[in-house]
């Protein structure tokens, strides 16, 4: 497959965004059903360019064993909305950026001593900015053909005639071609999302390919409503998502417990010590919101303000005064504007064809200067992770590998293809839409229950509770509504904030096991183990009866009950050895459990290793450290 992926990429072809089944060949066969992916359209950039509203329709197969394709050569649609203002990195080369910024950045004479007075002189910018953007760089690609054709024009005056005149003015063409070549490069670059190709020749034409590409494949053309009809409109697909996006993040999952702290004082073992608590309240300074600004990494997608790290860094001498002043008195008056705390759900498929909602994940593309904020309290909380946080948890965890927990899984499930083996389950669990569902109230009382200060508290609080919401939609935004659930995936402190809840559910796992709740995997008794995390994913092991089955489960729904936090019972399995026939039949009937057998395909694990029969097979690109357990 690898081969074939190699070769669709040294041959510019890519598959035409489809509709309809992804296995387009069944056998047909009801007792060893078996399904592939035989049939694609593959289309090259210049397809895209005179088709860019083309998709393929796969269709029922009927009485053929391939489903029939059908090539739409479909008119754009009319747009819907107007794409919101994005700074584009190729104004920084232009030599009147500098003083663009300056003239309307001071314009007012007033500087800014908070954030809602740094977010309005940021929105004073926009509008020079589109201008200097649109005078200098608009139709990037015809001012670069129409200044290469002067180059050559020049260039031959020249080579007829070398007075200084003709010399003067090929230069002077030439300086104008390259400016606008690099600009055209640059543009395209950024929109590609290319980060591994570094500097060397120029390759705009792969960028331009890769932007087409990737337009097509995470283009939203239609979408399933909930009745299972196909909306027909953009204005449509928009209104879908909004209403279904609304729904989900302001809906509260699980109940409100008044015996809350008292149960997390009783669970949580390790926490802050006064020292570290000292550590988290102390101030921080210009210096660490420069340098942290500075380490923000590049070529990401802005937030709803369209300003990305790129600009901030580029204008650090005209307002990066007032941006330290402004991100200070944030953790003075714990106070961050509604603006500020905008985010932009950007939906991104799953899956080629994707057409429900459950299969767009929402991406948040929250605002450099948030992200800044947030970033500081990360990088401070980050450093005491490793004494608050159960050692079952390797992700997120400094100086913890998520390796770790992978070999140690390999060497519990080693003997799973024996025949003659102790009864033993291992349930690979899947928690559904994870961030999304995460109670306030129960992650401050989490906070308080590690004995994190009041102050670090309140700036999680002004952070992450109560953000405003809005949905894009192939750049395209809508809707506004206030969020009353979760953490949003793209802000540096939620994976974070997201560890130390599941940590509670790690010291619900381990006293339940104490207690007899239910019993011990035969392989991790000695270490008295329970499960092991990969962040939002976890392997828990436990004796191979309906009784352990039972125990864990309960305690997984006592969770779910404080936290929001449930389980995806269709991406759960399990995989049991030792177990007779009828045992196993009769624990998945009763506790609508799927059995599965190894090798594990595990999206957490994809981009490091595959298991192959019983040894993990660990991708070349990966440094493994030597550890021994």
């Amino acid at each position: 497959m690898r081969d074939f992926r190699d070769c669709l990429t040294l041959s510019g072809l890519f598959d035409l965004p489809f509709q309809g089944p992804h296995f387009t060949w069944s056998n047909h066969r009801a007792g060893e059903p078996i399904a592939k992916k035989l049939d694609r359209c593959l289309v090259n950039g210049q397809w895209l360019f005179r088709f860019p509203a083309s998709h393929c329709s796969f269709e029922p197969p009927e009485f053929s064993d391939h489903s029939p394709g059908f090539i739409r050569l479909l008119t754009p649609r009319p747009s819907f909305g107007s794409r919101p203002f994005r700074f584009f990195n190729l104004l920084t080369k232009h030599q009147d950026f500098k003083e663009t910024i300056q003239f309307s950045w001071n314009n007012d004479g007033e500087s800014a001593g908070n954030l809602r007075d740094f977010c309005f002189k940021l929105k004073q910018l926009k509008r020079p900015l589109r201008s200097l953007l649109k005078d200098n760089y608009s139709a990037i690609e015809r001012r670069v053909a129409e200044t290469a054709s002067i180059l050559s024009s020049r260039q031959m005056l020249s080579l007829n005639d070398q007075s200084e005149v003709n010399l003067s003015l090929e230069a002077q063409a030439k300086d104008i071609w390259q400016s606008l070549r690099l600009a055209e490069e640059s543009f395209f670059k950024l929109r590609s999302r290319i980060k591994w190709l570094g500097e060397g020749d120029l390759n705009t034409k792969f960028f331009h390919s890769v932007t087409t590409a990737r337009n097509a494949k995470n283009a939203i053309k239609h979408l399933l409503r909930p009745d299972g009809s196909r909306t027909t409109t953009l204005q449509e697909v928009h209104e879908v998502a909004v209403a279904y996006y609304q729904s989900f993040l302001t809906t509260i999952r699980g109940d409100f417990s008044p015996d809350l702290p008292r149960l997390l004082e009783s669970l949580i073992e390790n926490t802050c010590s006064l020292q570290q608590q000292g550590f988290l309240s102390l101030p921080f300074n210009s210096e660490m919101v420069r340098r942290c600004l500075f380490k923000m990494p590049l070529n990401k997608t802005p937030g709803p303000d369209g300003f990305p790290v790129e600009f901030f860094k580029a204008s650090w001498d005209v307002l990066g005064t007032e941006l330290e002043g402004s991100v200070l008195k944030f953790f003075e008056a714990n106070f961050i504007p509604t603006s500020l705390n905008a985010t932009s759900l950007v939906l991104i498929p799953k899956r080629p064809g994707a057409e429900e909602l459950k299969d767009f994940p929402p991406i948040a593309c929250l605002n450099t200067v948030y992200k800044l904020i947030t970033k500081l309290l990360s990088e401070r909380l980050k450093l005491v992770m490793s004494t608050i946080i159960a050692p079952n948890q390797t992700a997120f965890v400094k100086d913890r590998l998520l390796l770790e927990n992978v070999l140690l899984a390999s060497e519990i499930m080693q003997d799973y293809h024996r025949e003659v083996i102790g009864r033993r389950i291992t349930l690979k669990i899947d928690i559904s839409k994870a961030f999304d569902s995460v109670r306030w109230d129960f992650l401050l009382n989490v906070l308080a229950s590690y004995h994190i200060p009041d102050s670090f508290s309140k700036w999680v609080r002004c952070c992450g509770c109560n953000p405003s919401l809005s949905v894009s939609i192939n750049g395209i935004t809508s809707g506004y509504f206030r969020g009353k659930t979760g953490l949003r995936q793209g802000d540096p402190l939620s994976p974070i904030l997201f560890v130390m809840v599941m940590n509670v559910l790690s010291q619900m796992l381990n006293r339940a096991a104490k207690e007899g709740t239910f019993s011990y995997h035969p392989g991790c008794e000695e270490l008295q183990l329970t499960h092991l995390c990969f962040a939002d994913d976890l392997l828990i092991f436990l004796e191979g009866s309906e009784r352990s089955l039972r125990g864990v489960l309960s305690v997984i729904s006592d969770f779910e009950r404080i936290s929001g936090l449930g389980i995806n019972i269709q991406k759960t399995s399990m995989f049991c050895q030792g177990l007779d026939d009828a045992s196993l039949a009769n624990i998945q009937d009763r506790f609508s459990l799927r059995a599965s057998s190894l090798p594990i395909s595990w999206e957490a694990f994809s981009d490091f290793f595959c298991y192959l029969g019983n040894h993990w097979i660990l991708d070349e690109r990966l440094y493994l450290a030597e550890k021994s357990y």
